[in-house]
């Protein structure tokens, strides 16, 4: 026999409460008896969590506007579908690169520290932007920062 591991929905019989279980039989030998050794884990917020972020990432891949994530150090790690066909800039062209690839010289600099500020001390920003287009010279769209 070996060891069976499985997911279930169980209910504590305390409480009457469902929850999600991460259950794994295992056999043992015990003074000569074959025995089978129960262990129960709570796996709900894991769950949950799971959850959460798969819709999270529906949102952002299906999202018509622009969404770029960059690191605190100002450096892209991701940005969604929109992004690339709004600004004609592939993935691979975009991350691990600063986002003032984009900028278009009509917003000045004060705009843009300000706006990392902001950045910075929520963890997002979001607004209007007149950026440069890989193909057109400008646009102005409304993006979504975050990091």
């Amino acid at each position: 026999m070996y060891p069976h591991h499985f997911e279930w929905l169980h209910k504590n019989i305390a409480t009457g409460q469902l929850f999600f279980a991460d259950v794994l039989l295992s056999p043992m030998l015990l003074a000569g008896e074959n025995l089978i050794q129960v262990t129960i884990r709570d796996i709900t917020q894991k769950k949950l969590v799971a959850e959460q972020t798969q819709l999270s990432a529906r949102v952002f891949t299906s999202t018509n506007g622009n969404i770029i994530i960059a690191n605190a150090k100002h450096v892209i790690v991701n940005v969604n579908p929109a992004f690339c066909q709004l600004t004609g800039y592939s993935y691979d062209e975009v991350i691990g690169k600063n986002p003032n690839i984009l900028n278009s010289g009509k917003q000045g600099s004060g705009f843009y520290q300000s706006m990392w500020k902001v950045l910075d001390e929520k963890g997002y920003w979001q607004g209007e932007l007149w950026n440069r287009k890989k193909v057109v010279k400008y646009m102005q769209s409304y993006f979504l920062f975050h990091h």
